[in-house]
């Protein structure tokens, strides 16, 4: 089977994204760029039970870009026009008589709960699913790293040791509305880093009323003396309220900062902050916390519309312009499904960081696009 989707876009900004991202100095004339993606699932059945499964994601880029910004290999940031096709899913399925399934090969990772400190992409994992009447329970063993050469050889000066490992341990369960989903991961960085990280996330719909949330801890210890170790942890919540064809909500995410590593916790590459189109498009934030308001009115089956208001503040503490920043953002979008394959998006934000020290603050962050999506 098939399935997959392919979008074109068209997007004006002024000091919003990239490089130039909110930073200072004189005023901007603004870009607009068009940029499009394809998107293609293919699941190859051998029989009820067993399955090769694969995703594709093909000419994601710039119209009229001789770089492209990917390439086929995972990690690898050197690309060009050629080799523009990125293997996102390969891996097969297999599920046994007692109901235990088996996933081995390159498959998504770097997601769990919500997108609250997600950061996905792929990995090379073997997966086992086990399906209990008290919950759903998941172990992982991923490669990180490999040092060894195509054919199996370390590379000079490598030993076993120096390959890098996570483990992951998750369960899904449900207590009465709440879905509960807790995740453990181990990941033993060679002879860098050892790291500990417990995700914790929670959702659910009591009447009109829906949230998700999700709570993270993570410590990472340093071979190296010299390096110190960090502990950090972050914490998200959105709740909703549905009344009629209106949903409103209120959301809040916060992400500790460490004094002694002056590392802060990102809140994720995929986390939109709970709707904005400008914070966190581009880079992650984090060391902050945020708090916002939106709201989102469904007009009728074809037309939506939404809005996003946001504050936040950086806790960093490192007498650096950082240290007592600050920002919001407001912005909208629509969307209009033309038919049940074809959807037509609006959006448009303004947003402001304010730095907390005497730099000279960015000027206003600027961007409004327009994007045609069509799925199978």
């Amino acid at each position: 089977s098939m399935s997959g989707d392919y979008y074109v876009q068209g997007t004006y900004q002024k000091n919003a994204e990239g490089a130039g991202e909110m930073t200072a100095g004189a005023e901007e004339s603004g870009t607009m760029y068009y940029d499009h993606e394809f998107n293609l699932n293919a699941t190859w059945s051998i029989d009820d039970n067993t399955s090769i499964i694969t995703q594709f994601e093909m000419r994601d880029e710039v119209w009229g870009n001789n770089d492209t910004k990917e390439a086929t290999i995972v990690g690898d940031s050197t690309s060009n026009m050629g080799n523009n096709i990125v293997v996102e899913k390969a891996y097969a399925w297999h599920k046994f008589a007692n109901g235990h399934q088996l996933a081995v090969g390159l498959m998504p990772s770097g997601t769990w709960g919500t997108a609250f400190g997600d950061n996905g992409s792929e990995a090379y994992r073997v997966k086992y699913t086990i399906p209990t009447d008290a919950a759903t329970i998941v172990g992982i063993i991923q490669k990180v790293s490999e040092k060894s050469t195509t054919d199996g050889i370390k590379a000079t000066g490598a030993t076993e040791s120096d390959d890098a490992d996570a483990y992951y341990l998750a369960f899904v369960t449900k207590a009465g509305n709440i879905n509960v989903k807790p995740l453990f991961a181990y990941v033993n960085g060679g002879n860098s880093y050892d790291k500990l990280a417990g995700y914790l996330a929670l959702d659910g719909t009591f009447g009109n009323i829906s949230f998700e949330s999700e709570f993270v801890i993570s410590d990472v210890n340093y071979d190296a003396a010299a390096t110190p170790d960090e502990r950090l942890y972050g914490a998200y919540l959105k709740v909703a309220n549905t009344s009629g064809p209106v949903t409103a909500g209120i959301v809040g995410a916060y992400g500790s900062y460490d004094d002694d590593s002056g590392k802060s916790f990102k809140f994720g590459d995929d986390f939109d902050g709970g709707g904005a189109k400008i914070l966190g498009y581009d880079d992650t934030l984090g060391g902050a916390w945020l708090a916002g308001i939106c709201a989102n009115y469904a007009a009728n089956d074809k037309l939506s519309i939404g809005g996003y208001a946001g504050v936040g503040k950086s806790i960093d503490e490192s007498a650096t312009k950082l240290d007592g920043a600050k920002l919001w953002e407001l912005s909208g979008d629509a969307s209009y499904k033309i038919t049940d394959n074809l959807v037509y998006d609006v959006g448009a934000g303004v947003a402001q960081l304010k730095w907390g020290d005497s730099t000279e603050d960015p000027d206003k962050a600027y961007r409004l696009f327009h994007k045609l999506t069509v799925s199978f």
